[in-house]
């Protein structure tokens, strides 16, 4: 979803026949802990650009008061380095600040997002380092992969080094987010979890002793490519070996590839096998729908408020916490078809609450 979406039309059709022969519907009886009350106010991604972080102060304030009418109180950045480009200042002495390196119009875009947000009194997570080849490199033979994902952790934790020095006094920073997504499909393979696995215990123990009370967040998506049942015993393990505080699902609804009737079973099933009292499971709204151009390329609009509000009340009372993806799609634009019937039907459904 987040950070480009893949279609393979058969394996996900395949995946939802194989889902519904093993596990039928839904059973009233199932255990698992529903929310009977309302959760806290919702959180929004912000996917860092160079349009982004071109942005003059004056439209950084208006984005945040755009987030606190709408009522958004938790911010998580969903990158600080996107490869080559820093969206923070670096020390003279570091070794990325060489000749060679994509310098951007506001490299201090995090100076900007962390003076907003304890002005607006807003909670903020930073993603870490993120790269497009991921999903190329996560294809290789796990013996290849663990080198690979080796080098990705050590990348991720330098960044949070260098972020650290520059949010660490500020209230409003509560942690890192982890920008590699992890799929339902790469990772069923047994000999790949285990190394994902190994990557993220390490990286999260180093985040850890890195800032002890910073939560680390990671997100997960599904395509019916695993049935819900072995899609959340992967994340039972996962979870089980590393310090990861918070699984952020996205609900697939956006790319057109789920249904909420699978988003409800998928949900049900990590709810049951995550352990209680240590992670919390937040739901990804994604605030958006599909194009396809001419190009077959990528191409959304924000989702009308009726479909945006199915998602939510599906989702709401098996999750701690909704977050929206992303602030893009609530930003009125003629560049984003639908962002201004959203943001202005948002904002209304708060104001009859």
């Amino acid at each position: 979803m987040m950070q480009g979406i893949k279609r393979n039309s058969f394996l996900f059709l395949l995946g939802l026949i194989l889902a519904h022969s093993i596990f039928g519907s839904i059973s009233s009886g199932m255990e698992v802990s529903v929310r009977g009350q309302q959760n806290p106010a919702p959180g929004i991604f912000i996917q860092p650009n160079n349009q982004m972080a071109a942005w003059p102060e004056k439209q950084w304030q208006l984005e945040f008061q755009r987030m606190q009418d709408l009522g958004f109180k938790v911010l998580i950045v969903q990158w600080c380095r996107d490869k080559d480009i820093f969206y923070y200042p670096l020390p003279p002495d570091s070794d990325d600040n060489r000749p060679g390196q994509v310098a951007i119009p506001h490299r201090n875009m995090l100076g900007t997002i962390k003076r907003f947000a304890e002005q607006f009194g807003m909670e903020f997570y930073l993603g870490l380092y993120h790269e497009a080849s991921f999903w190329e490199q996560i294809k290789q033979k796990p013996e290849l992969l663990e080198g690979y994902l080796l080098s990705l952790g050590e990348r991720n934790f330098e960044v949070a080094k260098a972020l650290l020095p520059l949010v660490k006094d500020s209230p409003g920073f509560k942690g890192f987010y982890i920008p590699q997504e992890v799929d339902d499909l790469t990772w069923m393979d047994k000999d790949k979890a285990r190394r994902l696995s190994l990557f993220l215990s390490r990286l999260t123990e180093r985040l850890k002793r890195l800032q002890p009370d910073a939560d680390v967040l990671i997100s997960t998506f599904f395509r019916g490519r695993s049935s819900p049942g072995s899609f959340a015993e992967m994340w039972q393990m996962i979870l089980s070996r590393t310090r990861i505080d918070v699984l952020l699902v996205q609900d697939g609804v956006g790319s057109g590839e789920v249904s909420l009737h699978f988003l409800e079973r998928y949900l049900v099933e990590l709810r049951k096998r995550l352990p209680e009292g240590k992670n919390r499971l937040w739901g990804v709204v994604e605030a958006f729908d599909v194009i396809t151009d001419e190009k077959q390329e990528f191409v959304a609009g924000s989702a009308p408020m009726a479909r945006v509000q199915q998602q939510m009340s599906t989702a709401d009372p098996l999750v701690d916490k909704l977050v929206f993806f992303s602030l893009k799609y609530f930003i009125p634009s003629a560049e984003v078809p639908g962002s201004r019937e959203l943001s202005t039907d948002y904002l209304k459904r708060r104001e009859v609450r």
